[in-house]
């Protein structure tokens, strides 16, 4: 059977990057060659430099699952670089009619995720992404797996569901593997890059929503990129209006109304989170028992703001 499958056409391309996730590493390798398909299918597994045992791991995989596993091993960490060196990289490698997304600290828990995906998609040829539910799993607590979505029925997903309600993690996204060849130089500047690929992909086709469970979430990591911005929320918002605004460039008013309202809602969060600091600072400062001056405060945030934003937050 793998003989005849390796004669067909590559159907999917499984996107894995990775960096010193060696305690994880090796659920996300089995989750993708667990899958049970009636066609052919890859992971590109990127490892980022990671200073653990992370690649010796995917290189174990690699020679044991070498039509499976095909690995990327850098010696200068790309992610760092926030120059699109990454992107560019895995987009070099990207060649299945499909692309399924899984980091390196994600994992697929049902084998036929890929054969049910794919399937949607061949015979929903007006669809350009769809992506499942998921489960949560909360590292370093003493916390049970929850849904990472409550919506219990598969359905078409429109504009606004996608705007005001996360459904997809990651892991459970599938796309037209063109998708990738229409992303704009703007991305290469934005942090959310799930909520980006499914933007772009909704202004090129529809959006479908699987109720199934494939795959885990996990969160509460220390260093992973969901735990940073869940401590600075005003950045959150920054980063989310910065893409709104170019994607409303992009799409050239196709929707011109939704936007409008999301950017007004978000331009009102982060008037009111900048206020709410200045207020918090203000009274910092002015309490009779604090050490230092304004002063010497006003310099320590030159440092950081810049004399005019400093100026701005003191006014």
């Amino acid at each position: 059977m793998e003989n005849n499958k390796n004669a067909l056409p590559l159907m999917v391309t499984i996107r894995c990057t990775a960096y010193n996730q060696e305690p994880y590493i090796r659920d996300c390798l089995e989750g993708f060659v667990m899958q049970k398909t009636n066609f052919r299918f890859e992971a590109i597994v990127h490892d980022d430099a990671s200073t653990d045992r992370t690649a010796a791991i995917i290189k174990e995989y690699a020679e044991k699952y070498p039509d499976i596993i095909k690995p990327i091993f850098e010696t200068e960490n790309q992610y760092s670089k926030h120059d699109g060196s990454l992107r560019k990289i895995m987009n070099e490698h990207m060649h299945g009619k499909y692309i399924a997304e899984c980091e390196g600290d994600d994992y697929w828990i049902d084998p036929l995720k890929l054969q049910k995906q794919v399937d949607f998609m061949e015979g929903h040829p007006d669809f350009s992404i769809c992506g499942t539910n998921g489960l949560i799993l909360w590292e370093e607590q003493a916390q049970r797996p929850n849904y990472f979505n409550s919506e219990i029925q598969s359905k078409e997903i429109s504009f606004k569901e996608v705007t005001s309600k996360w459904f997809f993690p990651t892991a459970g996204l599938l796309y037209k593997r063109e998708i990738i060849d229409k992303y704009p130089n703007w991305t290469n500047k934005i942090y959310s890059g799930d909520l980006t690929l499914v933007l772009i992909a909704a202004y090129y086709g529809k959006i479908y929503y699987f109720r199934d469970y494939t795959c885990v979430y996990r969160k509460g990591l220390k260093e992973s990129a969901s735990a940073i911005a869940d401590k600075n929320r005003l950045y959150v918002l920054k980063q989310h209006r910065m893409l709104y605004t170019y994607y409303a460039e992009f799409t050239n008013g196709k929707y011109a109304q939704e936007l409008a309202v999301i950017l007004s809602r978000i331009n009102n969060q982060i008037s009111y989170l900048e206020l709410k600091s200045k207020n918090y600072l203000i009274t910092w400062l002015k309490h009779p028992l604090r050490m230092f001056k304004e002063d010497i405060i006003r310099k320590l945030f030159y440092k950081t703001l810049g004399r005019e934003k400093t100026h701005m937050l003191f006014h």
